[in-house]
Order: C-alpha cells, then structure tokens, then sequence
C-alpha cells in the first residue's frame, strides 16, 4: 500500500493519464498543479521531467527506470509494455530530508 508522501501513476505514450489514484489532500503534487492543467495531465513540471526521462525510450529496445528530483520530490519512471503499447509508470514521492 503506498504512503501518504507517494503516489502512483500511468501514462499512456501521448503522456495522457490513464490510472491515477483519487485526489488527495496530501499528495505530494498539489501544489505544482496549475489552473491551465488539463485533466488528464501530471502537473508541468513533472511532465517535463517525465518527459526528458524518457526521450530516447523509443528508440531502445529495453529502456530502463529513469528518476530525478523536482521541487522536493523523487519522481521515479519505469517502462510498461502490454498489448496496447507502450506506457509510463510514475512514482512521486516526497524527498526525505
């Protein structure tokens, strides 16, 4: 089960939200959302992160787990591979001090 300070997530290969758990008080991305967010969409900042991470996934046959530091969080991604495509897994969660 995972701890308030982590949250997982799933992407699609358009970067699109899929599976995301519900909204919480304390998830640890709250405060990087912006008005213009869309929806179906990580906070910008991750998104970008998530997004340089894995730039060249494509391209590899196997890529691997990814991860950088963002405003006081670990973002961690990980490949998926099933019968729909490719996908993104992302875990977030709060930098121990």
């Amino acid at each position: 089960m995972a701890s308030s300070n982590e949250r997982f997530y799933v992407l699609d290969e358009g970067y699109r939200l899929i599976l995301a758990p519900p909204p919480a008080p304390d998830d640890p991305m709250n405060a990087l959302y912006e008005a213009t967010t869309a929806a179906d969409a990580l906070p910008p900042e991750i998104d970008r992160v998530v997004r340089t991470l894995t730039k060249g996934w494509e391209r590899e046959s196997a890529p691997t787990e990814a991860s950088a530091s963002v405003r006081g969080m670990n973002v961690l991604v990980s490949p998926l591979q099933g019968p729909v495509g490719p996908h993104f897994a992302i875990r977030v969660e709060r930098a121990i001090a």
